[in-house]
């Protein structure tokens, strides 16, 4: 910055701090995910995190060795996209073996991809109970409106409830053999898995359920991830 008074020139200095910032903020900011790498830097991230919504083609011709990342969310690279996976119930929560197999694929090469950087985590989404968010846009619906002490609303809510109960038990016993297989694939590889607080009240895990879920590995290997937005 110039100093007219002094007629000499002052120059910001960029303090580096011992952060990561997702790619998240890239995607729809950036054409080139190399420009959100330098703009990061210019702001003073050291470290990174690259999102679910990051393909091969969007990897293609970086160094990313260049860059310090730490985490990787599945299912980067996003070859197949989130919704994609989410339409096809390609998650490691389905019942159907083949399906359930292409969603511990799509973690797989995450895994694989971290491995190859050197980062340490891998971010993981538990699937769901069902796909199907109707009751929950209604409850949200109602919950906007002010009608939380409402009968529709307690109706809604106990439907809500009742369908989640009634269908968690067989996809949430999906997700326990997935991770299983993801934490012997990932074994003495230095990544471990976290698995993501979600957004949805039909998403896995609720929290009684990730107690249960991260029995299955000690921390060294399976882990909780905190994400504020969602909570």
């Amino acid at each position: 910055m110039g100093d007219n008074s002094l007629g000499t020139t002052k120059c910001w200095e960029t303090t580096e701090w011992d952060i990561a910032l997702s790619t998240m903020w890239g995607v729809g900011n950036f054409s080139r995910l190399g420009d959100f790498f330098l703009a990061a830097h210019g702001l003073g991230f050291s470290k990174f995190e690259l999102n679910h919504q990051v393909d091969s083609a969007m990897l293609a011709g970086l160094d990313l060795n260049s860059y310090k990342v730490i985490s990787v969310h599945e299912p980067c690279p996003a070859d197949i996209s989130t919704e994609s996976l989410k339409a096809h119930d390609w998650l490691i929560s389905a019942t159907d073996e083949d399906r359930r197999h292409q969603g511990v694929a799509a973690v797989k090469r995450s895994i694989d991809l971290a491995k190859e950087l050197g980062a340490t985590l891998v971010v993981v989404h538990a699937g769901n109970v069902t796909a199907d968010q109707t009751l929950e846009v209604d409850l949200r619906a109602l919950f906007k409106a002010g009608q939380t002490q409402s009968r529709a609303y307690v109706e809604v809510k106990n439907r809500l409830i009742d369908l989640r109960a009634a269908r968690s038990g067989p996809r949430l016993e999906a997700v326990k053999k997935s991770l299983g297989e993801l934490l012997e694939y990932a074994n003495h590889s230095g990544v471990r898995l976290g698995l993501e607080n979600r957004y949805h009240y039909l998403d896995i895990p609720s929290p009684d359920e990730l107690n249960l879920l991260l029995e299955l590995a000690g921390a060294d290997q399976l882990g909780f991830v905190y994400d504020v937005g969602h909570a």
